[in-house]
C-alpha cells in the first residue's frame, strides 16, 4: 500500500499548533542530557551544512534511521526545521531531527523506521513529536508507540491528510491520525485565508485543530509568525 508525504512546502499548518503546544512543556522532560527541552522532528533528515541551523540542533540527539546519514536529500525536513525553529528559543529548545523517510524502499521499511524514530523520542525525553506525513498504511506496532509517547506526557502533532475527505467515515482513515483519541494528540487540518476548510483538507470528528492561512502567535515571551501556504501531498510507496 501507498502512504503519502506531505510535501509543505514554506511554512507548515502544524508549526503553528506546535506552538500553542509548547505553552504546555514547562513541566517536562527533567531527565533529558540535553539542558533544553527537546521538539523531536520526525522528517526527511536536515540540510548539514547550513550553519543558521546549526545552535537550534540537540547535542548528540538526532539520529538516522535509514542508513543514509542524517542530509536531506528530499528537502521537506529541513523546510519543516526551518520552520520550526520560527518558534523557537534557542535557549529553551532545541531539535532532534529524526531521519525516518526514503523514498526508494518498500513502504514497510519507512513505516518500520518512523516507529523506531517515535521510540527514539520517548526514550529521549522529547517534549514534542512532530510527525507531517502519514497514510492509508498502519500497523500495531505504530498505534503502540503512539500511545506509548503520550502515556510519557510527550504531546503529538500530526497531519490530518490530504485526501479531502471525512477520517472514520466508508472506512477510510488517515495513520497516525486515526491511531488514538487523546488530550495530547493534535490531527491538523487546514483553513484558507477566509477560515474555510481547504479543499484538499481531510476533516472530521478526528481533528482537533484547525490552522489558518496567517497565523500571528504568543509563544513564551516572543512571537510566531507562520504563513502557511497549501500543502501539497504527491504519492510515495513506503
Amino acid at each position: 500500500m501507498k502512504r503519502f508525504l506531505i510535501e509543505a512546502i514554506e511554512a507548515f499548518l502544524i508549526i503553528c499548533v506546535m506552538a500553542l503546544c509548547l505553552k504546555a512543556c514547562n513541566g517536562y522532560a527533567e531527565q533529558i542530557t540535553e539542558h533544553r527541552k527537546v521538539v523531536a522532528v520526525v522528517d526527511t533528515g536536515i540540510n548539514l551544512n547550513e550553519p543558521k541551523l546549526q545552535p537550534y540542533m540537540c547535542n548528540g540527539l538526532s539520529h538516522d534511521f535509514t542508513g543514509t546519514g542524517l542530509q536531506d536529500t528530499n528537502g521537506h525536513g529541513t523546510n519543516i526545521a526551518w520552520n520550526v525553529i520560527k518558534g523557537l528559543n534557542p535557549q529553551r529548545f532545541c531539535l532532534s531531527i529524526l531521519k525516518y523517510y526514503q523514498s526508494d524502499v518498500n513502504g514497510n521499511i519507512n513505516l518500520k523506521n518512523e516507529i523506531q524514530a517515535f521510540h527514539f523520542a520517548a526514550d529521549h525525553h522529547a517534549v514534542l513529536i512532530n510527525f507531517s506525513a502519514g497514510g492509508a498504511q498502519t500497523s500495531i506496532e505504530e498505534t503502540v508507540v503512539v500511545s506509548r509517547a503520550l502515556n510519557l506526557g510527550i504531546i503529538i502533532v500530526v497531519a490530518a491528510g490530504n485526501d479531502g475527505r471525512e477520517l472514520d467515515v466508508d472506512n477510510y482513515c488517515y495513520w497516525p491520525a486515526c491511531s488514538v483519541i487523546h488530550p495530547k494528540f493534535h490531527v491538523v487540518g487546514g483553513l484558507d485565508q477566509y477560515g474555510h476548510k481547504m479543499i484538499y483538507s481531510n476533516y472530521g470528528k478526528r481533528i482537533t485543530d484547525w490552522a489558518l492561512g496567517t497565523l500571528f502567535l504568543d509563544l513564551m515571551a516572543g512571537q510566531c509568525r507562520a504563513r502557511v501556504r497549501r500543502v501539497r501531498m504527491r504519492a510515495i510507496v513506503f
